[in-house]
């Protein structure tokens, strides 16, 4: 299973339309693609469609931050490597 994240910019959110970062993931196991979209909530995602820890799933998230950060754009292994 390949998981592709990275951090796309910010978004207003219901029920507050405060502003929240938003993310876009790609998960994909072969060819075939399970999920394909951008979210302000990565973790129900990772979990469900990507079967990630609940745990593991922030951990995707601050890496997706810190390589927006840095100027760098997919995290595929939020561990070691992008």
């Amino acid at each position: 299973m390949l998981i592709r994240m990275r951090r796309v910019g910010q978004r207003r959110s219901w029920p507050f339309f405060q502003t929240r970062p938003a993310y876009e993931i790609v998960i994909a196991e072969g060819s075939h693609e399970i999920f394909n979209g951008t979210t302000t909530t990565p973790s129900p995602v990772l979990v469900s469609r990507g079967k990630v820890h609940t745990t593991d799933s922030y951990d995707w998230i601050a890496a997706a931050d810190q390589a927006a950060s840095q100027g760098e754009a997919w995290v595929t292994d939020p561990f070691g490597g992008r």
